[in-house]
């Protein structure tokens, strides 16, 4: 599939997406109690009409590709097929869209009932598996331009990375809780012609497409050849010109059928060599699945190099380079994000282990055997299998403490593993002791002991458990069972009256997120405030990345309430991930914009990850955006001066905080100080929104502000702006990495919509 051919059939998706977005965006106007649930349907076709218009514009830019790119184009053509499919099936199942006449009101209900229904819930979670793979789909693309054009391959590197990153960190089955049953699938192919798509087939297609993916980033990643030299015409002739090739069939024919092809070891030397090369560029370029094949293959020509030459077998250390290399081969399984390649990584290690214990006691290497174990134990802990990770966890624990002299930093590797495991097992008194054993024999830590004339519920110090414990009791009007819950749910918002929660039930956990309820006991603590229990409660969990309903973490909850010393704790303490997104692709700095305050929260969560500065959520917004849009100037100016974020990214719409800002103050002059702060950093006043709306014509509709701000427009000089000369996609993020080059970051680019 050429990519002129993918073009053209991009252009009938983005029509058509065009006509539901129109038809929404009048309904969205025109109602003023719209409901979240119809704006996000509506958010999610815009950005797949973004992601499919910039696939469209890279296409026409570079039509010719190069051969290793053609499988994965198709199966980006057979992604944008399948999303088409999917838009008709919605046009249809919403007809209330293109009927103008009647009340509004009435329409209103009749679309919320229809987007409450199954089959239309299906399809919108189908289209923002689409919309997440276009977009990525966006930076693969890209990567041929790049490969061509870049000036080292530690660029290109870098990019791919970011790229694989990425794709680890994206939902691609968006729609698809795996916590919960499938919807009932229908028979995979048989309606694919009417839009009728199963999860079995989106599962297929988007696997296909992730393949090919990894495909087109080896070749990258490997290929050294002058990019400069490479004829991409060529390529496709000579690619036409063998498909055109008569087939031979497959014949027996070999005049030599017990010539062995073994090569000299000096020549597998020197394949071994390349072939480690391989294995690292591909790990730096976080491509596990092709590093664990060329993984493979170095063990094969290790193996034949023993088997074969007699110098390799005579050296002692080459069968310990090949059990080096099989351990290795399992590290590259477990990082590879799917429960095929972790078990892949579970049957390696149970092979080396057996191989470790079956030798002669004095010829065990301890050393390799506990790391076995504890890498054995961590496998199982990822695949839920507490029970079996606490056998092996136990037994690395053990084999560390006995060898001289006790290697300290794994000792404690172990254990802080081995503690996680039993306090998901709700094994807490086991779990304390380790932890306290650790700081008494490795650290030298004083423990204290408990004082008997304390009492548990009263002193949280003492017994912070049955503490925590008592807490959850005493919130059963939040936390109630099940079965005799009233609720009424909307949109992120859960309102619920029961009784008490049995918090001695064997499924309660303080990390249980109630399918129900939407949200974990600590989430509801950190609502509360409550530092003290969310304390306790964070100490006797695995790890503090839940999520509640919305894919909100408690560190996501912990900033929207603007909680200074929860976030530092999480932070700090438990080491909480601050670049994470929920279902809005909003990160813990999105979350704690308001009219007012926050101002500390952020600059906590800045400085830990400069990243999140120019994050962009599923609007577009970044956090100065939203900053602007609130009217908070405080935290405008701590995003500008303090965490250097950039004016200019435009939003929805492709308006600027610029544009934004003189907008509100038109509304309330006392805003007008924002705009000075943006002009103050270098905002460009000459970046157009969708409208046409530069700054300067902004300001002549900013009522009273109007004269100040014309003011303040008249001091800065007139400049071509960047994103007016560009397309949409190098205007949606600057590069602030890049010595401003104009180079934009491509996986960046790829997830800011």
């Amino acid at each position: 599939m050429d990519p002129l051919s993918i073009s053209a059939g991009v252009a009938q998706v983005v029509t058509l997406a065009g006509t539901l977005i129109k038809c929404l965006n009048r309904f969205i106007v025109k109602t003023r109690n719209i409901r979240d649930s119809i704006q996000e349907v509506h958010d999610e076709i815009f950005t797949l009409q973004v992601a499919l218009s910039e696939i469209q514009n890279m296409l026409k830019k570079r039509p010719k590709q190069l051969s290793f790119e053609r499988d994965h184009h198709a199966n980006i053509h057979r992604i944008i097929q399948l999303c088409q499919k999917s838009l008709e099936t919605l046009c249809r199942e919403l007809p209330e869209l293109k009927d103008k006449a009647g009340a509004f009101e009435r329409i209103r209900r009749s679309l919320e009932h229809s987007l409450k229904e199954e089959r239309v819930v299906e399809i919108i979670h189908h289209i923002r598996s689409y919309k997440t793979v276009l977009q990525l789909s966006l930076t693969t693309i890209s990567l041929g331009a790049l490969w061509q054009t870049a000036s080292s391959q530690n660029q290109i590197q870098a990019e791919i990375r970011k790229l694989t990153d990425a794709i680890r960190l994206s939902h691609l089955f968006a729609g698809h809780r795996r916590d919960v049953p499938l919807v009932q699938t229908r028979s995979s192919g048989s309606h694919i012609e009417t839009g009728d798509i199963d999860e079995n087939t989106l599962e297929r297609v988007i696997s296909d497409w992730r393949k090919t993916a990894d495909d087109v980033a080896t070749a990258f990643t490997l290929n050294e050849t002058d990019r400069a030299s490479i004829d991409t015409h060529s390529i496709q002739n000579s690619l036409m010109s063998v498909d055109t090739l008569p087939l031979y069939q497959e014949d027996a024919f070999d005049p030599e059928p017990d010539c062995r092809n073994t090569q000299s070891g000096e020549i597998l030397d020197f394949q071994l060599k390349a072939n480690r090369d391989v294995v690292r560029n591909l790990l730096q370029s976080g491509i596990f699945v092709k590093a664990a094949i060329y993984q493979h293959r170095g063990i094969e020509l290790m193996k034949q190099l023993l088997e074969t030459h007699d110098s390799y077998r005579a050296d002692g250390t080459s069968n310990e380079n090949l059990m080096n290399m099989k351990e290795e081969l399992a590290d590259i399984f477990s990082q590879c994000d799917s429960f095929e390649y972790h078990n892949k990584a579970k049957t390696v290690l149970e092979q080396l282990i057996a191989e470790v214990v079956k030798a002669e006691e004095s010829q065990v290497d301890n050393n390799r055997r506990a790391r076995l174990y504890h890498k054995l134990g961590a496998i199982y802990f990822k695949r839920g299998n507490v029970e079996h990770a606490t056998t092996f966890l136990k037994r690395a624990f053990n084999g560390r403490i006995e060898i001289n002299p006790r290697p300290r930093e794994l000792i404690e590797e172990t254990a802080e593993l081995l503690v996680r495991v039993l306090q998901q097992a709700q094994v807490h008194d086991e779990a304390r002791g380790i932890r306290d054993w650790v700081r008494h024999e490795l650290r030298h830590e004083a423990i204290p002991s408990p004082s008997p004339t304390q009492t548990a519920p009263n002193d949280p110090n003492t017994n912070g458990l049955t503490y925590a414990y008592q807490w959850c009791k005493d919130q059963g009007s939040k936390f109630a069972r099940p079965s005799i819950i009233r609720f009424v749910l909307t949109h992120k918002r859960i309102m619920a009256a029961g009784t008490h929660v049995n918090v001695d039930s064997k499924t309660f956990s303080f990390d249980y997120c109630d399918p129900i309820l939407g949200m974990t006991p600590m989430h509801k603590a950190i609502q509360d405030g409550n530092i003290e229990v969310l304390q306790h409660m964070v100490s006797n969990v695995a790890h503090v990345e839940q999520r509640d309903a919305s894919g909100s973490t408690l560190l996501h909850v912990a900033a929207s309430k603007r909680e200074r010393d929860i976030c530092t704790m999480l932070l700090e303490e438990r080491h909480a991930d601050p670049n994470v997104v929920d279902h809005s692709d909003m990160t813990p700095l999105h979350k704690c914009q308001t009219n007012k305050g926050g101002v500390q929260v952020a600059e906590l969560l800045f400085r830990r990850c400069p990243d999140l500065i120019d994050r962009v959520d599923v609007m577009g917004k970044t956090a100065l955006y939203m900053a602007c849009e609130k009217g908070n100037r405080k935290m405008v100016q701590s995003l500008l001066s303090q965490g250097r974020a950039s004016p200019d990214i435009q939003g929805p719409g492709k308006r600027t905080p610029l544009i934004v800002a003189i907008d509100l103050a038109a509304q309330d002059s006392q805003k007008i100080r924002i705009v000075e702060q943006l002009l103050k950093h270098n905002a460009d006043p000459n970046i157009a929104d969708a409208d046409g709306r530069t700054a300067f014509i902004a300001a002549k509709n900013a009522g009273l502000a109007a004269s100040e701000i014309r003011r303040m427009l008249s001091s800065v000089p007139r400049r071509t702006s960047t994103a007016t000369m560009n397309s949409a996609s190098s205007s949606s993020r600057r590069n602030t990495t890049s010595n401003n080059s104009g180079i934009y970051s491509l996986a960046e680019l790829a997830l800011s919509r």
